[in-house]
């Protein structure tokens, strides 16, 4: 139990397995937003990241201006990155870019919640197998942050994150 009152908590992504993951490679990282205007090369895998998370893909929007950072879309469709970006792949295939990623001196791997369990483990170990420093970023939309109207929520709902049950989020019926 996490003892929390975001009822949210679980779709937040499989964070445990990502720090396994990383803990049984002995290598990588989790990058910071600071990272994404500094780094060399970028691999998006998943959602629309200018849509889901406007923060960090302006931070690389940024970094590609200035340093001419190279980026690598990996995405069910079109998504903005597909504009800047060194290579486009659609669907899950980012095996396919091995060559090109080897070639960059530092690569950074961002990804959303369809990545999970051992999907999530394959993009360590294809990280770890590259031979060059990585780096990861998780990203998510939590429903306050997002549109809470459209989850059900009570407008008062939260405003306390004291641990007792009469406090706890409910949901509108």
């Amino acid at each position: 139990m996490l003892r929390t009152n975001n009822i949210d908590h679980h779709r937040t992504g499989d964070v445990v397995t990502l720090l396994d993951a990383l803990s049984d490679t002995g290598q990588g990282k989790l990058a910071t937003v600071a990272d994404l205007y500094e780094r060399k090369a970028f691999l998006v895998l998943g959602a629309d990241l200018a849509l889901e998370h406007p923060l960090l893909s302006y931070q690389m929007r940024a970094n590609y201006r200035h340093h001419q950072a190279h980026i690598y879309a990996v995405t069910p469709g079109p998504v903005r990155e597909d504009n800047y970006a060194a290579a486009v792949v659609r669907g899950r295939d980012y095996e396919s870019l091995r060559e090109k990623l080897q070639k960059e001196p530092e690569l950074v791997i961002l990804f959303d919640d369809s990545y999970r369990g051992e999907d999530l483990r394959k993009v360590v170990a294809f990280g770890a197998s590259l031979g060059i420093p990585v780096s990861y970023v998780r990203w998510w939309i939590t429903p306050i942050l997002a549109a809470p109207s459209t989850w059900g929520w009570r407008p008062n709902c939260c405003r306390d994150i004291s641990p007792r049950a009469s406090r706890a989020c409910t949901w509108a019926r």
